[in-house]
């Protein structure tokens, strides 16, 4: 049975819904967001349910918006430099979603969506901006991506790695999908 509950007054216009759960959810859910704001947050219980649940809501959605499925955090014993740099990308990708003026349904355990994330601005504002023509100092630019979390290899073949040879640095976007 699908309960809507009391709009959330802190956050306008924001709706709860509770009561469904498995397949049967997508659909439902699906229609709801059709006809909703532009930035959707779904909360599941764990990752898996994530993982699964956001693939059967964008068969159901299409085109109408695009949607995440935003990875749990890693394990405490992993948050030194053993971090999931696929784990990492993802939720690069769906930050930068959530600052876009594109439709985005995000799909998130519940551990997930109680963490504290950094605003917009924040996110938008660590951005190094380059246009053709423009110039700037080799050695600012690379200590600029390093600063960004960007990783030094000698020949860029993940997300989140860059290289420098001579006047050519090569990176992979760390959100690349």
């Amino acid at each position: 049975m699908l309960r809507r509950l009391r709009t959330n007054r802190m956050f306008k216009p924001r709706s709860v819904y509770t009561g469904l759960d498995g397949i049967q959810a997508a659909p439902v859910i699906a229609r709801l967001v059709s006809g909703a704001a532009k930035k959707t947050i779904v909360v599941v219980p764990g990752q898996d349910i994530a993982a699964s649940f956001a693939k059967n809501l964008s068969f159901f959605i299409g085109d109408r918006a695009e949607v995440f499925s935003l990875p749990d955090d890693d394990p405490p014993l992993l948050k030194a430099e053993a971090r999931s740099r696929e784990a990492e990308a993802a939720r690069l990708s769906v930050m930068s979603a959530l600052c876009t003026e594109r439709d985005v349904v995000v799909v998130c355990p519940v551990s997930m969506a109680i963490r504290d994330i950094c605003k917009p601005e924040t996110f938008l504002d660590s951005r190094i901006e380059l246009s053709t023509g423009g110039e700037i100092n080799r050695d600012d630019l690379i200590r600029k991506v390093v600063e960004l979390g960007y990783r030094r290899a000698p020949y860029t073949e993940n997300a989140g790695e860059f290289s420098a040879r001579g006047d050519i640095l090569e990176r992979i976007c760390a959100y690349s999908r």
